[in-house]
């Protein structure tokens, strides 16, 4: 029986990647620091003061690397304090509504955009410039504070740059009578801002063990057969416009000192097949096997085959494949 296998001359990773395109560090000037609570009070100064509210104006976000834009995990800033202090009549005889809503942001996603209350779960808004209900102030409460958290939700659908967003809140007495409602209306904003990295993603499978070459391979009228392995995932995706090119080479193989044909051989019976085309023989040099789009993570099932023969002799047979990607 005649072993063949694919597998890393360290066993860590099985078949071994390289990347060729190394993400570039991009340098962005400074957002300022805005990172202080500040407190405003409505109406402003010069009446008498009846609702305060603190809170933090900016968050800065930090950078979506690539494990982020590849999965289902948000950017989340510092936690902070939202608190709001109502006195006099309003806080004993009148409810309050807190609601909030997305005034501009720079991505295309308002859907990417939350926030989360007290460690809940994150909240999106639906659509730019609508209203969202917040939290509910019934009368008799006097003080009510919150943990408070600015959030956005990746993905290779974001182009490298800096991003930012910007909401708008408001604290309304619904009870009111028209013509006072709007002197105890209270507004303010935050803003949050974020980068995006040059992001590009090659992952691929584990080790591939293809069997052995046995006398069942072997037919008296059709000749030898092939050993197969199918279904094996590769993930690639960038967010570079340019898109990517997948390549394949044969880093190095192994195989018995009796084998004859040697490593050309042993290369001219390989072949590999992607997405359940046709099979691509190896040779020496790069094969390219996929190009792939931007703004998208790409999952390729890959196939490997190696076609027995009268030339193989006992033992075990082997290749390291390197897989590049780089841009066209």
């Amino acid at each position: 029986m005649y072993r063949a296998i694919i597998r890393s001359l360290s066993c860590t990773p099985p078949v071994r990647l390289k990347l060729v395109l190394v993400a570039a560090l991009l340098v962005f000037a400074s957002l300022g620091r805005g990172e202080e609570e500040i407190t405003l009070q409505f109406p402003p100064p010069g009446s008498e003061p009846l609702t305060y509210v603190s809170f933090r104006p900016e968050h800065h976000l930090g950078e979506a690397d690539a494990e982020l834009l590849a999965g289902d995990g948000w950017l989340a800033g510092p936690v902070t304090t939202l608190r709001v202090v109502r006195t006099s009549f309003l806080a004993s005889a009148y409810s309050a509504q807190i609601s909030v809503r997305l005034v501009s942001l720079s991505a295309s996603r308002p859907q990417a955009v939350g926030w989360r209350m007290g460690g809940d779960a994150w909240q999106v808004f639906p659509r730019l410039g609508e209203w969202v209900p917040l939290k509910s102030l019934p009368a008799g409460l006097a003080e009510w504070e919150t943990e408070f958290q600015l959030g956005y939700h990746p993905s290779l659908a974001d182009p490298p740059g800096l991003y930012r967003f910007r909401l708008q809140f408001q604290l309304d007495y619904p009870q009111l009578p028209e013509v006072i409602r709007t002197v105890y209306l209270a507004q303010w904003e935050m803003v949050a801002d974020w980068r995006v990295g040059e992001v590009v993603i090659l992952t691929v499978h584990g080790p591939v063990a293809l069997g052995e070459v046995g006398a069942e391979l072997f037919h008296p009228q059709l000749g030898f057969g092939a050993l197969e392995a199918s279904g094996y995932p590769i993930w690639v995706g960038t967010n570079l416009a340019s898109g990517l090119v997948v390549t394949l080479r044969p880093h190095s193989v192994w195989f018995p000192a009796q084998f004859s044909p040697g490593r050309a051989g042993l290369l001219e019976d390989f072949s590999v097949r992607f997405q359940g085309g046709q099979y691509l023989p190896l040779r020496e040099g790069t094969v390219e096997v996929a190009e792939v789009a931007p703004f998208v993570l790409h999952e390729f099932l890959v196939s490997y085959r190696y076609q027995a023969d009268e030339q193989d002799v006992p033992g075990e047979y082997g290749l390291i494949l390197e897989y590049t990607v780089s841009t066209p």
